[in-house]
């Protein structure tokens, strides 16, 4: 029966006699359906968890779904094929559609340099490769190249850095950066040599500089380049810098002496 309505039969029995059974009434309720509607879209990369819910949950007096939860919003954790089954209020019973759900690792590029070291000297070329370039189909580095190998200039005192933003074939993005002090490397001699000493480093709330010559100038760069704090209008030999604002985190302090730049890696805790 697909209407609602009053159904009976009849028929004849042996002798041509027509006789008919009692009626008796059919409600025929419409099936109600409905989709399920994901809390964030795909891909899902590098996520714990994505929500799942139904569109329509006022219609159901009940939901169960696959995982077992009879809550209008599960959450998942791995990757598979989720449905609901519900119940209205006429007692009928209805499956939503079938949602598949991947959980997946994004790739982390595998960057190589030449030179291998983390300070340039001004102008100085700094040559990178993407090793893993067949992980990915497409890159942008932060110096507008697409190739698999570019070539950054260190032509700015102070930070360089070198910055990838790639993209899987599963769609996942992934960002990764490398930072470089860029100092003047003409006649550069070793700190230790000029009499400068930096102390504590690791620190956490004051740092002491020491010179034998005069610094002329001092600054606090983070790891993206950018100045948190300087000191262009002293000179000193000697020097206790606050540094409790800063932070936990990798630091560059860079000191002009005898005009030279160098810098010194602080660690601040």
């Amino acid at each position: 029966m697909q209407n609602t309505g009053y159904y009976f039969y009849s028929g004849q029995d042996i002798y041509g006699c027509t006789f008919y059974s009692d009626t008796t009434y059919f409600e025929v309720y419409p099936e109600i359906i409905d989709s399920i509607k994901l809390g964030n879209l795909p891909p899902y990369c590098d996520v714990q968890s994505v929500d799942l819910q139904l569109y329509h949950p006022q219609y159901f007096d009940s939901i169960t779904w696959n995982t077992g939860d009879t809550t209008n919003i599960v959450s998942v954790t791995s990757s598979g094929n989720y449905f609901a089954q519900m119940t209205d209020t006429n007692g009928c019973t209805a499956y939503s559609d079938t949602v598949n759900i991947q959980f997946l690792q994004s790739i982390q590029p595998m960057l190589s340099y030449n030179p291998v070291k983390d300070t340039l000297c001004k102008d100085e070329k700094l040559f990178v490769t993407l090793d893993n370039d067949s992980d990915y189909n497409t890159w942008l580095w932060n110096n507008g190249d697409t190739t698999a190998n570019t070539v950054y200039n260190a032509t700015v005192l102070g930070m360089l850095i070198v910055e990838i933003n790639a993209t899987d074939s599963n769609g996942c993005s992934v960002q990764y950066a490398d930072t470089f002090v860029v100092t003047i490397c003409d006649g550069i001699e070793e700190l230790s040599h000029l009499g400068v000493e930096m102390y504590p480093n690791p620190a956490k709330d004051n740092i002491t500089v020491k010179a034998n010559s005069l610094i002329t100038y001092l600054a606090i760069y983070n790891m993206e380049g950018k100045l948190v704090k300087g000191y262009s209008n002293e000179m000193f030999l000697n020097k206790t810098i606050d540094i409790s604002f800063l932070p936990k985190g990798m630091y560059f302090v860079v000191m002009q002496i005898n005009k030279e730049l160098y810098s010194v890696k602080l660690i601040k805790e």
